[in-house]
């Protein structure tokens, strides 16, 4: 097992299950774990919300009856009708009230928890999918992951995409990315999009890294710069390469081309390489809240570096 963060929650899941769909910003967010075989495991939703009237029972209700809707759309109304599902119980999850109910069809199981975080002001569902054939050994597997389980982690969240992991304030959503061996990249935005936080990477710079010369600066503006944030266009932009004894790196700094200083925006980036590992930090800010989104960069650099 190990500590899986993302979209503001964690939880301890299998080592060998990975990120195969994904979803959301600020105020929802959608995203499933699947197996080496890329079979759907876990699904989590959460949607910032106040509880309906009638509550966890009525918001478990208004689910069912989309599933089977759902269901009789993809499969037809005789599977919608086969669909079981047990008495709902209540448990705790991380802390909170919740309603606990297993959903049976042609030997697939599914585990649905529902619960609302007070602390957060999110509604947040957790179903893990099985076979019957698994269904004690998911058993016990559902335990451990919902006893870990955090949502409400604090003010800096745990992020862990492929080979990385850090924290991040709180305020930062994703709001785009991809993840490639070749090529990754997630961009963060701080509300109302005041500053951005791009990480890009590559586990596969010997297979990358030629395709640009060998130079670390070209992957970083071309690959990152170029392709991830458009050039950034109507910047002045610097680049430069250098080595020591940390390595190879590339460093960017620019800002935007205004007269009037209240709407001055900044960049500044860097690129190293470490073995396979191609890695690139990059914040975009207004000039005014320029120091804290460096501060946040360097936060992420220091973790991802291990320092």
């Amino acid at each position: 097992m190990r500590l899986f963060g993302w979209r503001r929650v964690e939880f301890l899941a299998p080592e060998q299950w990975r990120l195969i769909a994904d979803s959301g910003r600020w105020d929802n967010a959608y995203f499933i774990l699947g197996d080496e075989y890329e079979n759907p495991r876990l699904e989590v939703t959460w949607r910032k919300m106040k509880l309906p009237k009638g509550g966890l029972a009525k918001l478990l209700q208004i689910y069912l009856k989309n599933l089977r809707k759902q269901l009789s759309k993809e499969l037809g109304k005789r599977a919608a009708r086969e669909l079981e599902v047990s008495e709902p119980r209540e448990r705790f999850v991380a802390g909170h009230p919740a309603l606990s109910c297993t959903l049976s069809l042609r030997g697939g199981v599914s585990s649905v928890n529902l619960w609302r975080c007070g602390d957060t002001g999110r509604v947040v569902l957790a179903q893990l999918n099985y076979r019957e054939a698994e269904r004690g050994e998911y058993l016990q597997l559902e335990e451990r992951l919902l006893s870990s389980f955090k949502c409400h982690p604090g003010s800096q969240v745990l992020w862990t995409p492929g080979p990385l992991s850090f924290h991040l304030p709180y305020t930062y959503a994703l709001v785009e990315g991809s993840l490639n061996p070749l090529f990754s990249y997630l961009q963060y935005a701080a509300p109302r999009e005041s500053r951005y936080l791009i990480i890009a990477w590559s586990e596969m710079s010997s297979r990358v890294l030629p395709q640009y010369g060998g130079s670390l600066k070209k992957w970083y503006a071309e690959a990152v710069v170029k392709n991830v944030l458009g050039g950034l266009r109507g910047y002045r932009l610097k680049f430069k390469e250098s080595s020591g004894e940390g390595g190879r790196v590339a460093v960017l700094e620019g800002h935007s081309i205004v007269m009037l200083p209240y709407v001055l925006k900044k960049v500044y980036g860097i690129a190293w390489l470490s073995g396979e590992m191609m890695l690139s930090l990059t914040t975009v800010s207004f000039a005014e809240q320029f120091d804290d989104a460096l501060r946040d960069l360097r936060s992420v650099e220091r973790q991802v570096r291990g320092g």
